[in-house]
């Protein structure tokens, strides 16, 4: 299972999770292959949006399009995020993706969550 975080900081497992995904200056992507951790990896997100003027999307639709293609070429089987707006979110749920509330501040902490089956489903997007 490949599991994507939006974090704030390049700090390994120790990063932490920050409340929306295209506003965080990094991911965390980790694969998880039963109840091990084969890899976690911290990357750039290339498509920050620096505030949340225009979050709404008015005349940003291609600003939208490509953070979604970005998600979407991590090839995440799950999303752990604070936020999901109501566009990701009927959009990764229409792809197969789950997305889960964190229930920890660290990229470490929400990975142990998943695997212990104490996560937070989201069941409808973020106003």
């Amino acid at each position: 299972m490949k599991v994507i975080m939006p974090v704030r900081e390049n700090n390994g497992l120790e990063s932490r999770v920050t409340g929306h995904p295209r506003m965080s200056p990094y991911f965390a992507v980790a694969e998880i292959k039963g109840d091990d951790l084969v890899s976690a990896d911290i990357i750039d997100n290339s498509y920050r949006e620096e505030s949340h003027e225009g979050h709404h999307h008015e005349g940003n639709h291609e600003g939208v399009n490509q953070f979604f293609k970005f998600l979407v070429d991590l090839k995440p089987d799950a999303l752990i995020s604070y936020n999901v707006g109501p566009g990701a979110f009927y959009r990764l749920r229409e792809i197969g993706i789950k997305m889960y509330l964190p229930n920890g501040h660290t990229v470490k902490e929400n990975i142990d969550a998943l695997k212990a089956g104490t996560l937070k489903e989201i069941s409808e997007p973020s106003e």
